[in-house]
């Protein structure tokens, strides 16, 4: 009987340890080889994962770049060093990409806005929304309720009495205050010289409707037009839009708008 149970003991034992040496060469057979550029290119990201070059986290960029299925420089969070390396490792021209901010285009904060219902579900910007298209007599102001504030990746953005503040100094770009505004009223620009000029409204109702309900509404007078000395700002759609590749960041429109609809932002 002991003579049998050794038997076993030793037979079970033979067939693992020659299963586990089956694996370890199928193993070593079968395995993918990494390029190595990867874990480099990876280490130089920042690890954020916040989604803004279109892949699904900074690992995910960098195993596109070094496959060449993704394009270099669309981490707007890595800085201008780390993107000149990333394409020495990848072997690409390296471009220096102009800094983009997110722009909130509402400065009516809650003393501000005028309000055709009271709004007592959850705070959540898009749940409000969904409610008669929010609580807001405006219907491109801002909800309120930080949508983008939990979005940002950085602590980027904050409320302040009901009205999101960006903070330059720790802004990346990202873009994904964007995607969670659900009136869509952030936007990201492409400033060369980080000029500190916004148009603090999204409103494209005529200027009487606008100047009811918001005291700081654009109610498209043309006169932030008519006095820059740049051309930088024109009008499309009643709303005054800066086209900032021609801003000098003079500020001539602040001074002459009489709503206070251009603000400085930094």
């Amino acid at each position: 009987m002991d003579d049998l149970v050794l038997k076993s003991i030793c037979s079970m034992s033979g067939l693992g340890f020659f299963f586990a040496l089956v694996l370890v060469i199928a193993n070593k057979q079968l395995k993918v080889k990494e390029d190595p550029r990867i874990e480099k290119v990876a280490e130089l990201l920042p690890g954020a994962n916040c989604g803004a070059c279109g892949w699904a986290g900074c690992r995910a960029y960098a195993e596109q770049l070094v496959a060449g299925t993704a394009q270099a420089g669309l981490c707007p969070v890595s800085g201008a060093e780390a993107a000149a390396q990333i394409a020495g490792i990848l072997g690409v021209e390296h471009k220096q990409a102009q800094p983009e901010y997110a722009f909130i285009h509402c400065g009516a904060d809650i003393s501000q806005k005028t309000y055709k219902a009271d709004y007592t579900g959850i705070r959540d910007c898009q749940a409000a929304l969904l409610v008669a298209n929010g609580a807001t007599a405006c219907k491109y102001a801002c909800l309120g309720f930080g949508n983008c504030v939990r979005a940002c990746s950085f602590d980027a953005i904050k409320m302040v009495n009901g009205l999101p503040q960006v903070d330059y100094t720790l802004c990346t770009g990202c873009g994904n205050c964007l995607k969670a505004c659900p009136r869509s009223i952030i936007s990201l620009e492409l400033l060369a010289n980080k000029k500190d000029f916004c148009v603090a409204c999204s409103s494209h109702d005529k200027g009487g409707l606008v100047k009811k309900i918001c005291p700081i509404g654009c109610i498209s007078c043309r006169i932030c037009e008519k006095e820059c000395p740049k051309e930088a700002i024109h009008m499309e759609d009643n709303l005054a839009v800066v086209d900032y590749t021609k801003c000098i960041g003079c500020g001539v429109c602040a001074k002459k708008c009489p709503q206070k609809t251009i603000l400085k932002i930094t």
